[in-house]
């Protein structure tokens, strides 16, 4: 919008029949002019009119218009040529802001025909007279937020809405062209649908319970009807909005979108999911049981095989305990040769008796008391240093 603005601001013819127009408001008293301002205003619409009607049926611009400084008098509408000369200082913020500066401005702005994208650029101009360089006032360009908010939803693959406070519009819009409006878009909430992606989104917005959504300011998932939906809400702001946080928002950007495939995808994997951990757990149960049921066999086998294992060892003690009993009872024993009898009135010697009844074993050697008494030469050997 400031591009275009600017390049047609460029024009000398433009340039100076604005000049002309905006010396003959001044000198006719200001606001609409006189009979020298409407001539002006007639050569400058001679020269924008062809250009704007294929703007305006190609590429859905809303309106070329010229303001006088200070603040925004409406000079020409070339989208609407029978209405000028309205001061527009309260409302098009752009323009004052354009004409302050003398500076290319742009931006979001309610006018009198609604919401659109606005681009102003200063028109300058040079006095034949004086030669002087004339800020002569600023040439505004807008379009609707169709193309733009088609091209968005599109690209993101979701339904976008533009929504106005009504009471904002009421103040500020001719009321014909606001009355057209509601008819055409509907009313949600106490909003305008200005503009929408989806051609059925007044239905979908008007819908009770997507209503109760619109002002939450978050995303939020909900059903309606059979399908499934994620829907986002924030603030519109405007130009003037976006330099004065005091400000109220100027409406509500809408952005929704219907995700039935993919919540019906996502139940139908958790079933599914759900399916397999059921079977997972029986079938890790069933495994469990088995191992638990060869576990026990193991160890009752081994239960029983200690049990064999301990009465065997308690039968050998028994018998071991039973041979010390015998050995611990009257022995006969011979007085001089030390022979002990058995139960079968054998004499067997010492050392043979105790061994077959114990595992006790003998090794010979010789006393000090025996080698002394039979070898007293090895004794008294021993006995020398």
């Amino acid at each position: 919008m400031v591009q275009l603005a600017n390049y047609v601001a460029s024009s000398p013819d433009i340039q100076q029949v604005f000049l002309a127009g905006r010396q003959a408001v001044e000198k006719e008293g200001g606001g609409a002019g006189g009979p020298l301002a409407a001539k002006a205003r007639a050569e400058l619409l001679d020269l924008s009119q062809k250009s704007w009607l294929e703007l305006e049926k190609n590429f859905d611009f809303r309106h070329m218009q010229f303001h006088l400084p200070p603040g925004a008098i409406s000079f020409l509408r070339v989208h609407r040529p029978n209405k000028y000369g309205d001061d527009l200082t309260a409302i098009r913020h752009i323009i004052v802001v354009a004409n302050e500066n003398q500076k290319m401005t742009s931006g979001s702005e309610i006018g009198r025909i609604l919401f659109g994208i606005r681009g102003a650029s200063p028109v300058f101009a040079q006095d034949a007279q004086t030669g002087e360089r004339i800020h002569v006032g600023t040439l505004e360009f807008g379009t609707s937020l169709k193309y733009p908010v088609s091209a968005l939803a599109e690209n993101q693959g979701v339904e976008l809405a533009i929504l106005l406070d009504m009471e904002f519009l009421e103040r500020i819009v001719w009321p014909d062209v606001l009355q057209r409006k509601v008819q055409t878009n509907g009313i949600v909430n106490g909003y305008l649908i200005e503009e929408a992606s989806l051609v059925s989104a007044r239905t979908f917005l008007q819908n009770e319970g997507v209503k109760a959504l619109l002002t939450q300011g978050e995303v939020v998932h909900f059903k309606n009807n059979a399908d499934y939906f994620w829907l986002a809400t924030f603030p519109l702001r405007d130009f003037a909005g976006e330099h004065n946080p005091e400000r109220p928002d100027v409406g509500r950007v809408v952005i929704w979108q219907d995700v039935t495939k993919g919540v019906l995808a996502l139940q139908q994997t958790l079933k599914t999911n759900i399916l397999i951990a059921v079977l997972g757990f029986l079938l890790i149960e069933a495994l469990l049981l088995v191992v638990l049921k060869l576990t026990t066999g193991r160890l009752e086998a081994m239960v029983v095989e200690g049990r064999s294992e301990l009465a065997q060892k308690n039968a050998d003690l028994q018998q071991a305990l039973d041979e010390v009993k015998t050995l611990g009872g009257l022995l006969p024993i011979c007085a001089y040769c030390k022979k002990i009898r058995d139960d079968s009135g054998y004499w067997n010697r010492l050392e043979n008796y105790i061994e077959s009844h114990t595992t006790a074993q003998f090794s010979h050697g010789i006393c000090d008391d025996c080698m002394e008494e039979r070898f007293p030469e090895a004794k008294e050997e021993q006995r020398e240093p």
